[in-house]
């Protein structure tokens, strides 16, 4: 389990810091470690925030001053995010009281499900060549480490690939070896959830591993249950609650001020957790037990701006006596485009619509997007194969192997251990969802990424389903071999016409 960093779980701690939101991560290396995020948006905590939001939504659509909102009021009283669940039956969940009206209080529970989780996670596919493991074939004893002697025999179980007899390894030529079984699964995190019981199963299969080992991961397990006794859910949920972090993470993100991460050691008495590198405001570096982590916050206030121009242009295209206002006629053009019909948008009722009031909806519901964190989890690591590549001609070669032989051994472990978690406020996307809007033309076709070939889909970096030039791991002549409509593009349906033992034959420059 060393280097393979999951997500385990998260919790919220409601009410013990106030004035920022408290949430804690569960990660796995040999055992159980605790990350503490410390949150701040706006300079408020994400519940502050979401009750800021909250009284303003009642405070706009209370049209009759009772300080409550009805669900007329709040259909007509201004912008809200979408969700899959229908708003009627929020309101009843969210109505205690049973009147059919909700105060602010109330309001939140609607609020929460409509915005999501006070943090969401995201998790990024690995680049190009992140599944194309050699470890399995160098490292023979399995210690993590690639020794002088591993390096010599590493080379002659490789080298049956070299199917063009050039003496050295082509990517192409090694992903056959990936077809044969041996890729390894990928080290991207896993998010398992937030439910107590999985967390727990989860614990327990580890523990049946690493419990018993000395060092950091035997004492540790120590500090949740005493030993033979069972790892619960009870004793998970008050471990992740109470006990002191291994790494606490600052976060103070905004879209339009300047963000910043401050890391430091948490108080737990393992110390597992320290800072590597301040490297600037924005962005720090740490060590967690056995895997390096860099987090930075980012500004997403360019992302909000970009949704917004574009909704805009398209309603000052379909202005067409240019006269600053859409008509219920004009208006026709972007129905749909729009996050909302015409008497929503057309905020004072005179049946014409303003660009003013067609920004302040889009702002407002943008607004909705401080009410949650986004933190974008990635692997970072070098893959073994970059590393051993030093010319980057993505070829390995018996001299770059023998380099490395002569030099030093490689640790996998520090390889394959590094990640990115990245903090910012989520955007919620104001494009159009519906078959008639502008995101169809916009959004970029995902094909299915199990057509073609395996070594189709090695290359095919960006995942839209064809291979371009500048994809193409082989010689020009013989992607245009494979290009038979001359399109300037390989698609899943040509590359399936070439066999395997003829695809080892593209890097060779032979006509597959």
């Amino acid at each position: 389990m060393v280097g393979a960093l999951t997500l385990l779980a998260a919790m919220t701690l409601a009410g013990e810091k106030p004035e920022s939101t408290i949430w804690r991560a569960v990660f796995l290396d040999e055992a159980p470690l605790l990350v503490e995020f410390d949150i701040l948006i706006e300079l408020k905590s994400i519940e502050a925030q979401r009750t800021l939001a909250s009284e303003a939504s009642v405070r706009a659509a209370d049209r009759d001053g009772d300080g409550k909102m009805s669900l007329d009021e709040a259909r007509e009283g201004g912008p809200l995010p979408t969700a899959e669940i229908p708003l009627e039956a929020m309101w009843q969940t969210a109505d205690r009281d049973g009147d059919a009206l909700l105060d602010a209080a109330e309001f939140q529970t609607v609020l929460a499900t409509l915005v999501g989780p006070p943090v969401a996670i995201t998790f990024e596919q690995p680049r190009a060549f992140a599944t194309l493991s050699l470890e399995s074939l160098l490292d023979r004893n399995r210690d993590k480490r690639v020794m002088p002697d591993e390096w010599i025999e590493g080379w002659k179980r490789l080298s049956r690939v070299d199917f063009d007899d050039d003496d050295t390894l082509s990517a192409a030529e090694l992903t056959t070896l990936i077809d044969q079984g041996t890729q390894s699964e990928s080290k991207l995190p896993s998010l398992v959830g937030q439910d107590d019981d999985k967390l727990a199963r989860h614990l327990r299969e580890l523990a049946e591993r690493t419990r018993t080992e000395r060092g950091w991961a035997g004492r540790r397990w120590g500090e949740i249950a005493e030993p033979g006794e069972p790892v619960t859910s009870e004793r998970i949920a008050e471990w992740v609650r109470t006990a002191p972090a291994d790494l606490v993470v600052k976060l103070r993100v905004s879209t339009q001020r300047t963000n910043y991460v401050l890391v430091e050691q948490g108080p737990a008495r393992l110390r597992l957790g320290r800072v590597r590198r301040q490297r600037q405001q924005g962005r720090v570096e740490a060590q967690l037990a056995n895997s390096e982590i860099e987090f930075r916050t980012v500004r997403s206030g360019y992302e909000a701006a970009d949704s917004r121009a574009f909704l805009l242009t398209r309603a000052r295209a379909a202005d067409e006596d240019q006269s600053g206002e859409l008509t219920t006629e004009e208006f026709q053009m972007v129905d749909g485009v729009l996050p909302a019909d015409f008497a929503t948008l057309d905020a004072d009722g005179d049946e014409r619509l303003t660009f003013p009031e067609i920004t302040e909806h889009l702002d407002a519901i943008q607004r909705f997007a401080q009410l949650r964190l986004k933190l974008t989890v990635e692997n970072i690591a070098e893959n073994l194969f970059e590393t051993l590549d030093t010319d980057s001609d993505r070829r390995l070669s018996p001299r770059e192997l023998a380099r490395r032989r002569d030099e030093r051994s490689i640790d996998l472990r520090r390889l394959e251990s590094r990640f990115r978690i990245t903090a910012e406020t989520d955007v919620i996307n104001l494009m159009p969802q519906d078959d008639g809007g502008m995101q169809r033309d916009q959004t970029p076709i995902i094909r299915d990424q199990q057509a073609g070939p395996r070594w189709f889909r090695q290359m095919d970096r960006n995942r839209d389903g064809d291979l371009s030039w500048r994809e193409f791991l082989g010689p020009k002549e013989a992607f245009t071999k494979l290009d038979r409509d001359g399109d300037g593009l390989i698609d899943a349906t040509e590359a399936a016409n070439v066999d395997a033992g003829e695809a080892a034959n593209v890097d060779a420059g032979e006509s597959p």
